[in-house]
């Protein structure tokens, strides 16, 4: 839950995130026993100024296909500045409540 504006705020995910996977794996174990991992954050800040989400799922893709390289790593967002912007499947999931 991050409340103040953080400057950075992308690249501070992504470190949380990346540092969750990667701790995961000992040395000499195999990369095919790396558990999903997601960062969860819950912020009261616009991330993109051009966006309005109020839910966003992140994912690593290609960008011309659109298909995921990886579901063991993504980061979601709730914004709660965009509260307003929720989906009717935000309502339905239980989300916006």
């Amino acid at each position: 839950l991050q409340i103040l504006h953080q400057s950075f705020w992308p690249e501070r995910s992504l470190g949380y995130a990346c540092k969750t996977f990667t701790n995961q794996l000992k040395k000499g174990q195999n990369y095919d026993t790396l558990m999903q991992t997601i960062h969860i954050a819950i912020i009261d800040f616009p991330l993109f100024p051009d966006e309005h989400i109020f839910y966003s799922q992140n994912f690593f893709m290609d960008v011309v296909t659109r298909r995921i390289y990886s579901d063991k790593l993504s980061i979601y967002v709730l914004c709660l500045k965009h509260i307003e912007h929720a989906t009717q499947a935000d309502y339905d999931s239980g989300l916006y409540q």
